[in-house]
């Protein structure tokens, strides 16, 4: 039997991403060897992981190999945070100037007849396109397949502003769209239909892909469901009760306050302006990507007064949006409590972070409490302080 050996080496990443601590994590990796894997043949998995700029190709293709199930369940999650710290420390300019170069072509369009348009929304929390697609560790998400860069498919783009005038504007397309909503004032509507298209008609507005700003910050999030021998079972059904184990799957997240820029074409300016407004209201009132009900993929709107939805609907439509988070702030767990001071546990950062200058007891906290939090950071990304920004209402 091949002797066991220790993942102990350097990695020559950034200092902000403080590789010390996230390499004593990773050491776990393996105190053993896998199908006759040495340490030096780790050590040169990581090497190449490492050298690789392009985000897509690093999370499609450099999966640790596993032999045990159990060893597969951590090792993705070890491989998500790895994934993670190397898509932070990718340069931004890069990114800029796709999104630039794509900008400058839709404008050229003109020359070509079309009109266009183009605005910017940011996040207002985690978002995740692509949740479902085919990949090596169960779940994905939407990267650029030349690029790298977390993207949000022009097919997304479209179905979102196609959702927002079906289900909140009741306009169909044709027959099809009505057995999807089949609310009794749901009415063919030709605007809708041109703006769209249907399986006979081109449609004749352009949407492109929505492209980051810069390359977004990413998370390491969590899908736990309680009860997969309820939902999985075949034939006599268990039912689900607190003695079944949770199976905790992980996935890659966009961080929240990250900026897109969306941009549509089109050669009729009505056509034009009407899907713009079903892009903005959708990507705000409905989310767009997975997890919507969860709050995932919600966009700020730029217009401060559709700020409260106390009532529930706005121009005559429902209103689906989730809490927002304030400005600049992260939300955090509540993990120790002192006197003046509480420590919270913020996703995607390893260690603890303390807010200080608060009094927890008069404002009810207590370990598991969820508050929000506003880091500052250094130009080196390093985290310098933080302070205490409220708590989600009840």
């Amino acid at each position: 039997m091949a002797q066991q050996q220790t993942f102990d080496y350097e990695i020559s990443l950034p200092s902000y991403l403080q590789p010390k601590r996230f390499l004593t994590k990773w050491k776990d990796i393996e105190t053993r060897t896998r199908n006759g894997q040495s340490f030096k043949s780790i050590k040169n998995w990581w090497f190449k992981f490492e050298q690789t700029e392009n985000l897509h190709l690093a999370f499609h293709r450099f999966l640790p190999e596993s032999e045990q199930k159990k060893e597969r369940d951590e090792d993705k999650k070890k491989f998500l945070k790895a994934v993670v710290l190397l898509g932070n420390s990718l340069d931004a300019e890069s990114v800029k100037a796709v999104r630039v170069r794509q900008g400058d072509a839709v404008a050229s369009l003109i020359n070509a007849g079309l009109k266009n348009d183009s605005f910017a929304l940011d996040t207002e929390w985690r978002l995740v396109v692509g949740l479902g697609s085919e990949s090596v560790i169960e779940t994905s998400m939407s990267l650029h397949p030349l690029y790298g860069f977390p993207f949000i498919p022009s097919s997304a783009v479209k179905g979102i502003a196609r959702a927002y005038a079906l289900f909140a504007m009741n306009l169909a397309c044709d027959e099809d769209d009505k057995e999807l909503n089949p609310a009794p004032n749901v009415t063919i509507d030709d605007t809708a239909k041109r703006v769209f298209g249907t399986q006979n008609q081109v449609g004749e507005v352009i949407f492109f892909d929505g492209l980051p700003d810069e390359f977004p910050r990413l998370d390491v999030d969590l899908i736990n469901p309680h009860y997969g021998e309820y939902y999985m079972a075949t034939g006599t059904v268990p039912p689900p009760g607190d003695w079944m184990s949770p199976v905790p799957t992980f996935f890659l997240a966009v961080a929240p306050e990250q900026k897109f820029h969306f941009y549509l074409a089109s050669r009729d300016q009505t056509l034009l302006d009407k899907a713009k407004v079903w892009l903005k209201e959708g990507l705000t009132q409905l989310g767009i990507g997975g997890k919507t009900s969860a709050g995932y993929g919600y966009f700020k709107s730029q217009d401060a007064e559709v700020a409260d939805h106390s009532n529930g609907e706005k121009n005559g439509s429902t209103n689906l949006r989730k809490p927002t988070v304030p400005q600049n702030a992260v939300v955090a767990e509540v993990v120790n409590v002192g006197e003046k001071w509480v420590d919270v546990q913020i996703q995607s950062v390893d260690a603890l972070v303390r807010c200080t200058n608060l009094t927890p007891s008069g404002l009810g906290l207590k370990p598991g409490s969820t508050i929000y939090v506003e880091l500052k950071r250094d130009k080196k990304k390093r985290i310098i302080s933080s302070s205490y920004r409220g708590m989600p209402k009840a």
